[in-house]
């Protein structure tokens, strides 16, 4: 069981103002975001998915919203598709489920043109 007031408090002591539970290694986690945390737009060569358990997050893309997920918490990012998730709510807790293994040196690439996050 994954404790979400847990998760919740992590992020909220953490610099970036998120944490995660890895499930499986490489394939599955769960994070958590607070409003204030910056996720820096990114891509990756293959299929991601969201499912969103507790709270409201917004998906943009370079050209735009991809998906909000009022009333649909699934939501796909195709393969090389630039995305940048953001919570919506105090806290957004959501599985991400990647078709991995994931190797962030070779599968996460960032925009260049979006600012860094904080150390």
């Amino acid at each position: 069981m994954i404790d979400f007031d847990k998760l919740k408090a992590e992020a909220l002591a953490s610099p970036k103002k998120r944490s995660r539970e890895i499930l499986v290694p490489g394939f599955d986690m769960v994070i958590c975001l607070h409003f204030d945390s910056y996720v820096r737009m990114h891509r990756h060569p293959r299929y991601e998915a969201y499912h969103v358990l507790e709270g409201e997050m917004l998906i943009e893309s370079d050209d735009g919203l991809i998906i909000r997920t009022a009333g649909d918490p699934m939501m796909s990012i195709p393969p090389m598709t630039w995305h940048e998730p953001m919570a919506q709510s105090e806290f957004v807790i959501y599985r991400e489920f990647y078709a991995g293994p994931f190797d962030k040196a070779r599968d996460v690439e960032y925009a260049p043109w979006k600012q860094a996050e904080a150390a």
